[in-house]
């Protein structure tokens, strides 16, 4: 499939979305990296907002509900971030589901 760009108040990153065999959208090559630069973890939130085409602005919150605005430190992130994620895209009003395989 297609490259899509998607942006953060950490940066931008071109994410190759894919297609699993049941039909679901995945974000695959450039994933790993906006995860690792986000120090994401288990049970954090990220909410996207589709900007039309190929284009997502996200913004990602800890646990316990505080925006991620800085990168974690590079000991901190390799450490404690997953780069395998699941998600279900929904249309508004419905917020996307996420779960950790």
């Amino acid at each position: 499939m297609d490259k899509a760009v998607i942006k953060s108040c950490l940066g931008s990153w071109h994410v190759r979305v894919g297609r699993t065999v049941d039909g679901v959208l995945s974000f695959e090559e450039g994933w790993e990296e906006f995860v690792n630069h986000h120090g994401l973890k288990l049970g954090e939130i990220l909410i996207f907002k589709h900007n039309g085409k190929r284009a997502f602005n996200v913004v990602a919150y800890e646990a316990l509900g505080r925006e991620k605005r800085k990168k974690p430190s590079e000991a901190t992130a390799s450490s404690t971030s997953r780069t395998s994620f699941a998600c279900t895209m929904k249309k508004s009003p419905d917020h996307p589901t996420c779960t950790n395989p």
